[in-house]
């Protein structure tokens, strides 16, 4: 019985109230009083479920009103209640339309696009300037269904103001906010995804989670992704200022450099202006936890370092990204410190959030936009997984769009990446197309964050297998060293290790060229470095192993120099083959096809 009552809202109240005082001859009174008990039994079921909207209010006014100048003056009473209350009940509609969008409060179309929009959508500007759009629309029918209602006649009074409002409003309900977002470029509200978590999404306050995520967990396809993105910054200004806080403690000496310089590239060439901020080369002191800056010197710390300086560009930015290595699965310690110190941005008061959550408010009013750029060494994208509910978190609570996740696994095979084909320049044009997107539409797509976090090795036990090598021969320059023994420079000491250089040649491998081929390539190298290595080629995969194969398709005997000298382009195999430089056992057609199976 509730759910016929809440949806049949307060008009048949309406209805009873013009039924019993023009039909049934009842006093003007006693129907007011009577269409107010309906209206008060509805209102107390639909605030028992949070689905009274402002018209019922409206509504309830109006008779309560008529009722209550009834009891002063029944010639009064029956003017505003019947010779006029078309003209009243309209006026009285268009006021509780009109008036809240003018002092700031929540239209009220709101409460009834809540009923068919995802919730996720719910607390964006996007879906509240829609709203406020229809409302206004709806205070122009409602005045001017209340100038019709003046004219004599029951078709004018009654008739042709109840025709307006349902042969032109509900109509306008339900195409006007597709054909807004239409307008903008981006797909219906109701046809976009819903978390299903309460007042979660894109706000002023937070942004949906977009995390790379664990193998076999599916990801939200790319279009849901952008149409929330989009419709979370449409509302907002373009951005030209850009702040970058680049917080790696090998400040542009490491990888989280090499990754930012690529996007600014792109930021530049769509117009922004950009600057960088180098945590390691500022004096940030940790946070004490006094909350000094909230108290006795609001927004002002206890400490005099750099961090005030910072704190007035971060309030100008347009945009603020944040560029930090990974760290034990988070942030370094120094932009850890530097998240502390801006506490000064946001106020002590304690508020619930859109999720739910206590937070603090902000200091500025509106929603901020944060860009997350991030580099592991590690080569699976799981890494990132803290770091991506540190920002969930960080956004939902600190008043933030986060309207990109550039995240670049397994960064520290960079370097050699350069040489490995095309794959290292696609990773760094999609940071640069994300630096050209986040300034011409606002936000950094999926595909491009997807781009940005392209595998540069086919094989993570190879990436494995190439950094413990690495590792361990670097560990023996530095024994080296400290027994007193002279030592080259450790650049040209690594190039003289063939166990780097030929499990590099596993990592070159390229399986488009060699196919279905089987086939094992033993080395006999000779040298300062002398050993047995091979290559072992099957279904599709190179494996590189230390010592003698049991049964090597082709067996290259070669001093480690000529072999170095091909393997960097500097020699023709074919030549010193010739020459007699190294010879050959075994399968001469493989040895004439390895620099097609190998890259460079």
């Amino acid at each position: 019985m509730d759910k016929i009552l809440i949806a049949a809202g307060t008009w048949p109240g309406v209805a009873l109230f013009w039924l019993l005082s023009q039909g049934a001859g009842v006093s003007p009174m006693a129907s007011a009083a009577l269409a107010l008990l309906y209206a008060g039994i509805y209102m107390a079921a639909a605030v028992s479920v949070d689905r009274a909207v402002k018209l019922d209010y409206a509504v309830v006014f109006f008779f309560a009103a008529g009722l209550a100048l009834s009891g002063l003056d029944a010639d009064a009473g029956r003017m505003a209640l019947v010779e006029n209350g078309p003209f009243f009940l309209m006026l009285c509609l268009f006021l509780a339309a009109l008036l809240p969008v003018i002092f700031g409060a929540e239209p009220f179309t709101m409460a009834y696009a809540r009923r068919t929009t995802p919730e996720i959508y719910w607390q964006t500007e996007l879906f509240r300037k829609i709203n406020k759009l229809m409302t206004l629309a709806w205070a122009v029918l409602f005045l001017l269904a209340a100038v019709i209602a003046l004219l004599p006649g029951i078709f004018f009074r009654f008739l042709l103001p109840a025709a307006l409002l349902a042969g032109l409003g509900i109509p306008f309900n339900r195409r006007f906010p597709d054909w807004y977002m239409q307008r903008i470029g981006l797909p219906p509200l109701a046809d976009q995804p819903d978390t299903g978590r309460k007042n979660s999404g894109p706000s002023h306050y937070s942004q949906p989670s977009e995390t790379i995520r664990p193998s076999g967990q599916e990801a939200r396809p790319q279009k849901d992704q952008d149409a929330s993105r989009a419709a979370a910054v449409c509302s907002l200004p373009p951005i030209r200022k850009i702040l970058v806080i680049q917080g790696s403690p090998r400040g542009k000496a490491g990888r989280t450099d090499e990754c930012l310089q690529r996007f600014l590239e792109g930021t530049a060439s769509a117009g922004a202006e950009t600057e960088t901020v180098y945590l390691n080369r500022l004096e940030i002191k940790p946070c004490t936890g006094c909350y000094t800056c909230w108290t006795k010197t609001p927004g002002h710390c206890i400490h005099r370092d750099d961090m005030p300086d910072l704190l007035e560009k971060l309030r100008n930015a347009d945009l603020v990204v944040h560029a930090f290595p990974l760290y034990v699965f988070t942030i370094p310690g120094l932009a850890k410190n530097f998240l502390d110190r801006c506490l000064p941005l946001a106020k002590p008061h304690i508020i619930t959030g859109p999720d739910g959550l206590s937070a603090h408010p902000k200091e500025q009013e509106g929603p901020a936009r944060l860009l997350l750029l991030s580099v592991c060494g590690f080569p699976e994208p799981d890494h990132f997984r803290a770091l991506n509910t540190m920002y969930d978190c960080l956004t939902a609570a600190g008043g933030s769009i986060l309207i990109g996740r550039l995240l670049r696994p397994g960064a520290e095979g960079l370097p050699a990446g350069r040489n490995l084909g095309t794959v290292y320049d696609q990773v760094m044009e999609a940071f640069r197309k994300a630096g050209s997107e986040t300034i011409e539409q606002g936000y950094v797509s999926r595909s491009t964050e997807e781009a940005a976090s392209t595998p540069l090795f086919r094989d993570n036990d190879l990436y494995r297998l190439m950094a413990n090598l690495y590792w361990d021969a670097e560990i023996a320059y530095h024994e080296a060293k400290r027994s007193g023994r002279e030592m080259p420079p450790l650049k040209d000491y690594l190039a003289g290790l063939p166990q780097l250089t030929l499990a590099g040649m596993a990592v070159a491998f390229n399986p488009e060229a060699a196919g279905d081929l089987e086939a094992v390539i033993q080395f006999d190298i000779s040298g300062p470095e002398p050993g047995w290595h091979y290559l072992e080629i099957k279904g599709g995969r190179c494996r590189y192993q230390e010592g003698r194969a049991e049964a090597p398709s082709v067996t290259i005997h070669t001093p480690w120099e000529v072999w170095q000298a091909i393997g960097q382009g500097e020699l023709s195999g074919q030549e010193a083959f010739m020459k007699g430089s190294y010879t050959v056992e075994g399968d001469l057609g493989l040895l004439m096809k390895m620099a097609e199976y190998f890259r460079r």
